[in-house]
């Protein structure tokens, strides 16, 4: 299968204008082939099935990113006429690019289809984290079965800045938070059922998004262009969040700066945040402590009326 999933990325690779028409006729016309797909990458209990699709996925993305990458940076949309099976005519938006339209018709499966496979949807998560964060050098690089590079991105890419910039315009970190929490999550309807993704024998492995939020929550820059909205802010008070997080980006000083910017003259964040710092600075595990220690200096410093 892996001579099969590189025989397709050797293939596009030489030939954008076929890889645009591939897409194109995957998602427009031929829905057999998308969930094709979508069901090896989803529904699949084999893990080199799972693997092999989110590899070929994630090159045709990440490819496909670059080249429709001035579209993903306006966060270009287009109006279509849709026709139900009944003949009626309706007009609706969409996203222009072809690989927004994948990764948001994927997103929209977090909270049903891909929440019913919590102990293995590592695989469709990376999917999404590598689209937002690298280049299709860096994921073809990978080897099949891998997270892409999973705790190295640089911020300043431009594979990078036209994924995030893409996911802030599109407000896909509400979606990505939301599907996090599940049924604590503030977006859940009256009547709404939420898959609970828990598990006895191991942690749910939200990796992938964890990536993808701290990058974004890290970006000042992007943050002050694209100010999170007030769901978000409430999204990230949650513990289940909000403690994730910060195990996840600790070190990182862009995301410490951002943690800082958002308990300035904020009490009830700035006491939960006190309360994982003194949580981990006196837990057993060395590594942790050193961890947290670095992530304690932005918190220290912060200078608002409740210093």
């Amino acid at each position: 299968m892996q001579t099969l999933s590189k025989s397709y990325i050797d293939i596009f690779a030489r030939d954008e204008e076929l890889l645009v028409r591939f897409m194109h006729s995957m998602i427009e016309e031929k829905p057999v082939v998308l969930e094709m797909f979508l069901e090896m990458l989803i529904d699949s209990v084999d893990n080199i099935a799972r693997s092999n699709a989110a590899y070929v996925l994630k090159v045709m993305l990440c490819r496909l990113k670059m080249i429709e990458k001035k579209d993903l940076l306006e966060n270009a949309r287009e109006n279509v006429t849709k026709v139900s099976d009944a003949g009626e005519q309706a007009q609706c938006e969409r996203a222009k690019p072809l690989s927004a339209r994948f990764i948001e018709g994927l997103i929209g499966l977090l909270n049903t289809r891909v929440a019913k496979h919590y102990t293995r949807f590592e695989q469709c998560l990376d999917v999404i984290s590598s689209f937002a964060l690298y280049s299709p050098e860096e994921v073809e690089s990978t080897p099949i079965g891998k997270e892409t590079k999973p705790e190295d991105w640089d911020i300043n890419s431009e594979a990078t800045r036209v994924g995030l910039t893409y996911l802030f315009q599109a407000n896909m970190l509400e979606k990505i938070m939301d599907f996090m929490l599940g049924p604590k999550s503030p977006m859940l309807q009256a009547g709404e059922t939420r898959i609970s993704m828990t598990s006895t024998y191991m942690p749910v492995n939200f990796s992938p998004l964890l990536k993808i939020v701290t990058a974004m929550v890290g970006s000042i820059e992007l943050c002050q262009k694209y100010p999170l909205s007030d769901m978000c802010k409430q999204m990230f008070r949650k513990k289940d969040v909000l403690g994730k997080l910060v195990d996840a980006g600790a070190a990182s000083k862009d995301f410490g700066d951002q943690l800082a910017f958002m308990c300035k003259d904020n009490l009830e964040m700035t006491r939960k945040l006190a309360k994982i710092f003194v949580t981990n600075i006196n837990s057993p595990q060395l590594d942790r402590q050193a961890l947290y220690l670095k992530g304690l200096k932005k918190f220290l410093r912060i200078e608002d009326k409740l210093k």
